[in-house]
């Protein structure tokens, strides 16, 4: 996933939860001078980066445990000792997993495809794409009835699954009822909208979605070739 996206995946758990802080953006433009300044910044040379009282923070589900441990008051995570094991194990699934789907599907806030992507879509973006619709369902009926989120108010969870949802967006997935109307919340929330707006304005750092459509055909045949390429080398 492109680095400002994750940066931003910690920034909705900020604004949502109204904690105070300071931004700096890094261009998506990596000459020497940007690399020296991710070096500097981050011990990864990877963004986000939190840095508090001289101590830098670096991956975003880690930023977001920092914050829940430091403002426990604004309720990151679940109230609930069993809710919040189920959180936090669908957060490391959602930030280490889906690799087809993020391969397949690339991250474009700048709008919508034209026809649904389903037809196109290969098996196993399709078993991460059931994945994701099952997790929401599931979370929606056995946690949400408090609230409009996937633990009744919005957590970390709902942050680390922010992004997929502007994908399902962006491609016109088709979803169950209950993963559509979870897809409208996030897209709703106004630190999403700010999120895309900020995006959206970055016109060269990100592909315009019509050349995106344009060259989807060509990215559909890549991607098959290289998981074709996979198995047989397996």
């Amino acid at each position: 996933m492109r680095p400002w996206l994750v940066a931003r995946q910690a920034h909705i758990a900020i604004v949502v939860k109204s904690i105070p802080f300071r931004c700096e953006g890094v261009t998506r433009v990596l000459d020497q001078a940007t690399r020296d300044a991710l070096a500097a910044a981050s011990p990864s040379s990877l963004v986000p980066v939190l840095e508090v009282d001289g101590v830098r923070i670096w991956d975003s589900l880690a930023i977001c445990e920092f914050l829940a441990e430091a403002f426990p008051e604004r309720g990151l995570w679940p109230a609930d000792a069993h809710e919040r094991a189920v959180a936090r194990s669908l957060s490391a699934e959602m930030h280490s997993g889906f690799s087809s789907l993020r391969g397949y599907l690339p991250f474009c806030p700048k709008g919508q495809v034209n026809e649904s992507a389903d037809a196109s879509l290969p098996e196993q973006v399709r078993l991460d794409i059931q994945r994701i619709d099952d997790i929401w369902s599931e979370c929606r009926t056995r946690f949400g009835t408090r609230g409009r989120f996937l633990f009744g108010s919005f957590s970390i969870a709902d942050a680390m699954f922010a992004p997929v949802a502007i994908r399902f967006s962006t491609y016109r997935i088709a979803l169950s009822e209950a993963a559509r109307e979870y897809v409208q919340t996030i897209l709703d929330l106004a630190a999403t909208r700010a999120w895309i707006d900020e995006a959206r304005s970055e016109c060269d750092r990100i592909v315009p979605i019509d050349n995106l459509v344009k060259d989807f055909s060509r990215h559909v045949a890549r991607f098959r070739e290289t998981e074709v390429a996979g198995r047989t080398v397996q």
